[in-house]
């Protein structure tokens, strides 16, 4: 039975999101999701011939642990200052190689936004659009891969380099690029900011409204205590949590690119609105938590293989455990899901009816919430809660009622306070 919200809460959730945008539950700013979209047309979400990612940098997962280890002892060389080679700016934007599509195609992202949401579309023809080919290890702790990003500079000047931020490695874990390439062509990145910023060199400088692609083959450490701010990043209490895990573009401004490094009560992920087309092969039996929507699953015998298409989004979450039940509700045209270890069903389910309340009334008094998919998960962060693109984790302590410090009103204002965020 789904369980109304405190009037004395919602008047002061709708305050404060009226009037101090960007709060979180204990001072977290806020990173939701920004949405917009573009023509409908179809693709093929099946790996190309030219570039079969599993083949080319991961093959198994067996192999994932035995390149990632190998690929860990590069780390040093990798990071180093390295003299700026040219990039081939003025080459042909190659077309993607790890899904069997164009650029300008938006036919993925439509099952993630609902009817009214999808006009929204052809408002970011512009925008950056990734795509990813994921592998995770075994027990978790490895993730290595292949990904693409198509830029365009939407600025009104000529961008001699682009930027990255590689977040893991301020938050315990480890990112390593094996390789770059811009059009195709090899080169050779710069970091900075104890390695959290990679320098994409652009050669001849690139021109306002032209594109390029920028390909990396990554590897990612992933850390088994702390994570960085809030404990967003880590593998713990059997629950994985990945936040801005992947080489995320970095923000041009008024400033120019921003590229500071978030204090430790921050929120570390500043970027612009973005398409995500991820696919993962994980542990069978991981039960998958990610921004946006799935479009193809599969897999066979220890393995799974899952495609997720999200955006218009700012970032992608990923999260899963091989424990989580799962609870649903559908408010309007948007499914909500509560993701918790079946011992703390009771809470899941309270977690659900606030969190379907919440929706509708936000729904009623700001607008409707664009996405068919809402995602509640319990995860180890040290904040009460923190929101991401259609995806919700709250601290898992409070799930446990006997045990828990907080009264259930702190779980109930929680659920509200980040539903708000979205």
């Amino acid at each position: 039975m789904e369980r109304p919200l405190r009037g004395l809460l919602l008047l002061w959730l709708a305050s404060a999101v009226l009037t101090a945008a960007g709060c979180r539950a204990q001072a977290t700013p806020t990173a939701g999701p920004t949405p917009a979209i573009g023509p409908t047309q179809t693709a093929t979400l099946a790996p190309t011939e030219e570039a079969p990612v599993v083949e080319q940098a991961t093959a198994t997962t067996a192999a994932v642990e035995g390149d990632v280890t190998e690929m860990a002892t590069q780390t040093q060389a990798a990071t180093q200052p390295a003299v700026t080679q040219p990039a081939p700016v003025s080459q042909p934007v190659p077309d993607p190689s790890l899904f069997e599509m164009s650029w300008q195609e938006r036919g993925p992202f439509q099952a993630g936004l609902l009817d009214g949401a999808e006009a929204a579309l052809e408002e970011l023809q512009a925008a950056s659009v990734y795509h990813m080919d994921l592998e995770l290890s075994n027990d978790l702790t490895q993730l290595a891969g292949r990904q693409e990003v198509f830029y365009t500079n939407r600025e009104d000047v000529p961008l001699e380099e682009v930027y990255l931020r590689l977040f893991p490695n301020l938050a315990d874990g480890r990112t390593t690029i094996n390789a770059t390439w811009v059009n195709g062509i090899e080169v050779q990145p710069n970091f900075e900011l104890e390695d959290s910023a990679m320098r994409v060199p652009m050669q001849p400088a690139l021109p306002p409204g032209q594109s390029v692609v920028l390909r990396f083959d990554f590897a990612v450490e992933i850390p088994t205590e702390g994570g960085g701010n809030y404990g967003t990043f880590v593998f713990n209490e059997d629950i994985l949590a990945l936040a801005h895990f992947y080489p995320m573009v970095a923000v041009y401004d008024d400033e120019g690119w921003n590229l500071e490094i978030a204090p430790e009560s921050g929120d570390v992920v500043y970027a612009d609105s973005s398409f995500y087309l991820v696919r993962l092969r994980a542990p069978a039996g991981l039960q998958l938590v990610a921004s946006g929507v799935e479009v193809a699953g599969g897999g066979s015998g220890e393995q799974q293989q899952v495609t997720f298409a999200a955006g218009p989004a700012r970032d992608f979450y990923l999260a899963g455990s091989e424990g989580f039940a799962v609870y649903s509700e559908q408010v309007g045209a948007t499914i909500v899901n509560s993701y918790a270890f079946p011992e703390f069903e009771p809470a899941a389910r309270d977690v659900l009816d606030w969190a379907s309340s919440a929706l509708q009334t936000f729904n009623e008094q700001f607008g409707q919430y664009p996405y068919t998919e809402l995602d509640l998960v319990t995860t180890p962060t040290l904040a009460l809660g923190v929101e991401y693109p259609g995806v919700i984790a709250v601290n898992m302590t409070l799930y446990d009622m006997e045990e828990s410090r907080y009264p259930a009103a702190v779980l109930e204002s929680t659920v509200a306070h980040e539903v708000a965020h979205q």
